[in-house]
């Protein structure tokens, strides 16, 4: 790739375009699960969402 190829760039860092969450929820679900973890995709939103009220 070469400098100038892209006239914009967007960051959607705050889930405004792509909500996000729930994908990453799911991946995490599936490595934790794949680890010997088992933990629901719900268990992960559930954590995250107490996590972020600290």
């Amino acid at each position: 790739m070469t400098a100038g190829f892209f006239d914009l760039v967007i960051f959607d860092c705050d889930g405004v375009l792509v909500d996000s969450e729930p994908i990453i929820n799911r991946g995490h679900a599936a490595a934790l699960t794949d680890c010997g973890y088992a933990v629901t995709e719900r268990e992960m939103s559930e954590l995250m969402t107490t996590i972020l009220k600290l």
